[in-house]
């Protein structure tokens, strides 16, 4: 063998035994190895291989030529010692809760700028929209990269290694007890939870140049100031994020888009969004500053925008909600072709007019309470009008279906003309005549004295009715009673008085026929209350005359239901039209 290796167990070392007239072998070996482009030192593991007692001697030179074929990252599996030794050497005197500020801007001839930071999203799904709290929950990966000098080294030095992981936790800045470099203290400005709380920590990539790279996976939570919800439910709603340093102003901090894009979406199998109400649309990112405060006019505010687009499905509300309120229109308009005497009239009017105001409140849940109005609050309301329309026809035809007046004058407006408006001057009663009041006639009548000896009240009433019998030559029914060719005067209020002569000689006769109609006239406003109370048909009419005035309104109903049916129709299929073009 050219080579034997021997180990020496006392003291732990190699020793060489050079067989006699290998002197001149040993020499050349030895120009060959210093002769090599590296330092004059072979890679460890190729030293083990040439070294190595098993199997056959082997050529220095295949050696040489194995060891050069070898990548970087071989060299450093098989020396694990060595990246741990560079980490020391990096995070030896580091301070993790600064950055070289000074030494920045040294290295920028006096420009004083802040330390680039480049920062880009990942969008991977949109879980939630809430438009009622302003709050959109998204999965993204938010990507930072700046250049730290102080982690820097020369891969030559260190076995070829050219990348180091670092631990970053608890969220960006110092980070956490078990934070191992520094890193920008970039936050969302406009969030509902801080990135803190909704990334996850991972390691941060740290190049040979000292460029980190640092990656993290998690949930984007911003509250949004929601523009385009005033064309819902076909709407696409926009939000902004605002992302920037919440401690270091541009003079420090200047976050710029990555790769000068700043955004992308998807990339994995499991991006996107399925069988979910709102889809990610449209992504532009934008960098803005802001300018400086007055304290400190040197230090302006960077920041990146990121401007959203959040695509809704319209379809379900375009299925439950507005083909409903236009399906109960439908049902409303039904009602003109009911006959007004049919209760169901009323009862279907109504109905629809429940439903659609039951279906606006289901709708207005999943919107906030604004002032602004939407599409379908302005679709919903004047539909709910078409219905309440079509209940006030159907109450004003059934009105005039049992109408039996002269015509329409209240009866308010009659009594202000009467006292108010012709207000006349009442004339004094005289002396030589005598006043009964309706009230106290049948009262009067029962104390009366009698004429014979053992009369009784009773006996006096009947013989009062067949006086009454024989003075007017007929029955004094209820309906005879007050249909006589000349009727007595009528009392203008409660309480008037029937004025008689007291002089004529048949002044008893007609006190006797003043005190039987004031009790039929009585009986008549009982009856009369009774059926105002129970009601009564439609052709149950008092005279001819009622009749007559009850054709007429009749008449007046029909006309309406003929025009409603006509009407109502043809104007709320040119709203819908309208409405359904002007959606954008």
């Amino acid at each position: 063998d050219l080579f034997a290796q021997q180990q020496a167990p006392s003291s732990g070392t190699t020793t060489m035994r050079i067989p006699p007239g290998g002197v001149g072998f040993l020499l050349l070996v030895l120009s060959f190895a210093f002769a090599q482009p590296t330092s004059g030192v072979l890679p460890p593991h190729a030293r083990r291989s040439l070294n190595s007692g098993n199997g056959p001697p082997r050529n220095l030179q295949v050696v040489a030529e194995e060891a050069s074929d070898t990548d970087v990252v071989a060299t450093a599996t098989n020396e694990p010692h060595a990246e741990q030794a560079l980490r020391q050497q990096l995070l030896s005197n580091y301070d993790r809760g600064s950055f070289p500020f000074v030494t920045l801007w040294e290295n920028q001839n006096g420009t004083r700028t802040g330390l680039p930071v480049e920062l880009g999203l990942n969008f991977h799904r949109v879980l939630q929209v809430d438009p009622t709290s302003s709050v959109v929950d998204m999965i993204v990966w938010v990507r930072q990269r700046w250049n730290d000098p102080r982690l820097a080294w020369d891969p030559e030095q260190h076995n070829g290694i050219y990348k180091v992981n670092f631990w970053v936790a608890d969220g960006s800045g110092p980070g956490g007890e078990t934070s191992e470099i520094w890193t920008p203290d970039l936050e969302l400005w406009n969030n509902a939870e801080p990135l803190a709380q909704t990334l996850v920590s991972t390691s941060a990539v740290v190049s040979s140049d000292g460029t980190v790279f640092w990656s993290r996976p998690g949930h984007v939570k911003p509250v949004c100031k929601f523009s385009g919800l005033s064309d819902f439910p076909f709407d696409t709603l926009r939000c902004t994020l605002e992302i920037g340093s919440w401690s270091y102003s541009g003079l420090y901090l200047r976050p710029i888009m990555l790769d000068g894009v700043g955004f992308s979406i998807g990339g994995s199998e499991t991006a996107g969004e399925a069988y979910q109400e709102f889809d990610l649309g449209t992504v532009e990112c934008e960098e803005h500053v802001y300018p400086p405060f007055v304290n400190a006019p040197l230090e302006d505010w960077p920041v990146v925008f990121y401007h959203i687009s959040f695509q809704r499905s319209w379809q379900p509300y375009a299925r439950g909600f507005v083909t409903l309120q236009i399906i109960l229109n439908v049902f409303a308009f039904t009602c003109f072709w009911l006959p007004p005497h049919l209760g169901e009239r009323m009862s279907l009017s109504i109905t629809a007019v429940l439903a659609a105001v039951a279906s606006e409140l289901v709708v207005a849940a999943k919107l906030p309470a604004a002032a602004e109005l939407t599409w379908f609050a302005k679709f919903s309301t004047v539909s709910m009008l078409f219905t309440a329309l079509a209940l006030i026809e159907s109450a004003a035809v059934i009105y005039f279906y049992y109408l039996t007046v002269d015509d329409l004058v209240p009866s308010w407006y009659r009594w202000l003309e009467r006292n108010i408006l012709r207000k006349e001057s009442t004339k004094p009663a005289n002396s030589d005549e005598f006043e009964i009041e309706f009230e106290d006639a049948q009262e009067t009548d029962e104390t009366q004295p009698t004429d014979q000896e053992n009369g009784h009240p009773a006996d006096q009433e009947k013989d009062h009715q067949t006086d009454s019998i024989e003075a007017n030559g007929r029955t004094p029914s209820l309906r005879n009673s007050v249909m006589f060719e000349e009727p007595p005067p009528r009392p203008s209020r409660l309480g008037s008085k029937v004025t008689l002569d007291s002089t004529s000689d048949e002044a008893p006769h007609e006190h006797r026929m003043s005190m039987t109609l004031a009790r039929e006239l009585s009986s008549f406003r009982t009856r009369k209350s009774i059926k105002t109370i129970l009601g009564r048909d439609a052709d149950d009419f008092k005279n001819s005359k009622e009749m007559a005035n009850n054709h007429k309104w009749q008449q007046v109903a029909k006309k309406m239901d003929e025009a409603s049916r006509l009407i109502f129709p043809v104007l709320f299929a040119i709203f819908v039209t309208t409405a359904f073009a002007t959606a954008k």
